[in-house]
């Protein structure tokens, strides 16, 4: 489906014992390994088209001034080795 230009994001059932919380950033190498995604597509699939599937293309899924801040870090090198993310109920604005 990504080949053809179909949007595939990533998100699922988490909590369960066989994918408990905190894993679902092992998506993103999963989007990788399996899916043919580069690293930056899969981070896209996961943020800014998000966003848009939620129909609130210019409020999430993007850090830009006026957004809802959610962020995300993670280091790759020959696949996801750390991945943290912070939610905050405030909007980001340039310092």
């Amino acid at each position: 489906m990504h080949k053809r230009g179909i949007r595939v994001l990533p998100g699922g059932d988490y909590g369960f014992a066989w994918i408990p919380h905190g894993t679902n950033a092992k998506d993103l190498e999963y989007f990788v390994k399996y899916l043919g995604f580069t690293p930056m597509e899969a981070l896209m699939a996961a943020t800014k088209y998000g966003g848009q599937i939620m129909l609130k293309p210019n409020e999430l899924g993007q850090i830009k001034e006026g957004y809802l801040a959610d962020t995300a870090l993670g280091r790759w090198r020959s696949g996801l080795e750390h991945f943290h993310t912070a939610r905050q109920e405030s909007r980001c604005s340039p310092s």
